[in-house]
């Protein structure tokens, strides 16, 4: 072998530097670099979410990924998430997502036309992956690149690619059409394969765009399309435009001392009140499945009433998830159960603020834990505990040492002066640091007087789902609370002075005892 080599050493040689070159000559033509035109921020700065722990001004707070434990209590999405697709489908749709990760969506769509594999795609499929490609060019700020490709996808596939609609809706808005943002924003809310969120998102933003287009019958019949999820962003945003009441139930029945005996008679359900109460709230399942308490509706409605009576809201939380009443109602007080638990130094934040991190980021689970290391209630990362502990080490798994530091967080973030106590920039430094904050306003900065649109053209999804999941958690506890909620009076009311300011038209948070 080793003569072999030798007497072909010049061959060999030379094939490969013919290999490289043909490799480098194939990048240029189909782009091996970033377009052009991109920005590159189609995913968090992690060099801009880490905390720096200076005196002054903490740059981040490291991106808090949600805590394994907790699970979407909404249907969101740009699109259909859990589509599955053909081979040819899974096998494009890998390749061009990363293309498009990489601040590479013509390349991706360069592949998309050329590729053989495109071929054995279903319009469809093919239309659903243009509308990935449309979403990269809106997010690069290609505005008119990425409308005439999703209307494209629309006009063919538009029952089964509601998010070619959706961003052709946020494109043709952007670039002052309001006829044909109205348009296709219409088609994505009546797609006949849609998400409660799409829907209701796509028929919301229809409505703004007809009123843009003064086409006011057409904005009160899309708001009434909007409103059929009320548990959505939209879909409470859009109850609140049509001037209706909500319709929360926040009285639970009563179990009698027959039902409460049977209850606390049972090994297992007991032990599920204890594992949940320990955090171990799969573990409470498993104890709850077997001894049976899961098997009908009646019984996991006694099991429900009684964890949220005795202050076990973890437990409580999940099985209102799936457990209704006779009437087909959820149980609004499990489903949006409050904090047990009280800071070491007491609240001196708003509760409902409160409420509705700990509801999103650890579901009440005092020993939730991500991937990333955000622990406890409030997935709080242990250099931003230490820091705001002047470097401390703290017991993040202690409930009440977790509030305690969690809320000094909160208000640190609140009097920050990029977030200057605006509801939804606070949302988004919480979930992707305030260095992603300030990154993106400045990106977006001509669109920072609308807070849906800023919201919306945020490039990161995890982070545009938290804003709108936290959103809708404070205003509902809020309104269990019987308390006003401003933000969401001035979100809806559609008048540019208080739209615009719409994240401060709240009561001073950080001074709230309630």
């Amino acid at each position: 072998m080793p003569a072999m080599f030798k007497k072909h050493k010049k061959q060999i040689l030379r094939g490969a530097l013919l290999g490289v070159a043909a490799l480098v000559i194939m990048m240029m033509i189909f782009g091996g670099a970033p377009d052009q035109s991109s920005d590159s921020y189609g995913s968090i700065d992690t060099a801009q979410s880490r905390p720096i722990l200076r005196s002054s001004d903490m740059r981040a707070a490291s991106v808090r990924s949600k805590s394994d434990e907790a699970m979407k209590d909404q249907s969101f999405g740009d699109g259909d998430e859990s589509y599955k697709g053909s081979y040819a489908y899974t096998t494009l749709n890998k390749v061009i997502t990363a293309e498009i990760k990489q601040g590479r969506p013509t390349y991706a769509l360069r592949l998309l036309s050329t590729d053989p594999a495109a071929k054995k795609l279903s319009d469809a499929e093919y239309d659903r992956l243009r509308a990935s490609i449309a979403r990269s060019y809106l997010i690069e700020g290609r505005v008119n690149r990425a409308l005439d490709i999703a209307s494209a996808a629309t006009r063919r596939s538009g029952d089964d690619v509601p998010m070619a609609g959706w961003v052709g809706g946020l494109s043709a808005w952007r670039l002052g059409k309001y006829k044909e943002s109205q348009k296709l924003f219409t088609a994505a809310a009546t797609a006949k394969h849609n998400s409660s969120w799409m829907m209701s998102a796509s028929a919301y933003w229809a409505s703004r765009a007809a009123l843009r287009a003064r086409n006011f019958d057409e904005a009160d019949a899309l708001l009434e399309i909007a409103a059929k999820h009320p548990r959505t962003f939209y879909g409470l945003i859009a109850t609140r435009a049509l001037g209706r009441d909500f319709d929360f139930e926040w009285d639970l029945p009563s179990l009698s001392s027959k039902q409460i005996a049977k209850i606390e008679q049972s090994p297992p359900a007991m032990e599920a009140i204890r594992l949940a109460k320990s955090g171990r709230v799969n573990n409470a399942i498993e104890q709850l499945s077997s001894g049976g308490w899961l098997s009908t509706r009646e019984k996991r409605q006694h099991i429900l009433i009684y964890a949220t009576e005795n202050k076990t809201p973890a437990l409580a939380l999940h099985l209102a998830r799936s457990t209704k009443d006779k009437h087909g109602r959820f149980f609004d007080a499990a489903l949006y159960p409050e904090t047990p638990w009280r800071p070491s130094n007491g609240f001196h934040v708003d509760r409902a603020l409160i409420n509705a991190l700990i509801r999103q980021e650890s579901r009440f689970n005092p020993n939730a834990t991500s991937s990333a290391g955000a622990t406890g209630l409030m997935q709080l990362m242990p250099q931003t505990a230490s820091y705001m502990q002047d470097g401390e080490d703290v017991a993040l798994d202690n409930p009440n040492t977790n509030l305690n530091v969690g809320q000094n967080y909160v208000r640190h973030l609140l009097e920050n002066n990029l977030v200057d106590n605006d509801l939804f920039a606070f949302a988004i430094a919480y979930n992707a640091g305030p260095g992603n904050l300030a990154k993106w306003q400045r990106d977006l900065k001509t669109i920072k007087d609308d807070p849906l649109l800023f919201i919306e053209s945020i490039p990161v999804a995890e982070t545009r789902a938290f804003v709108e999941r936290v959103m809708v958690n404070y205003w509902i506890y809020r309104i269990r609370g019987d308390r006003d909620v401003p933000s969401l009076d001035a979100i809806a009311s559609g008048h540019d002075d208080k739209y615009q300011t719409a994240g401060q038209q709240h009561e001073t948070l950080a001074l709230n005892i309630q």
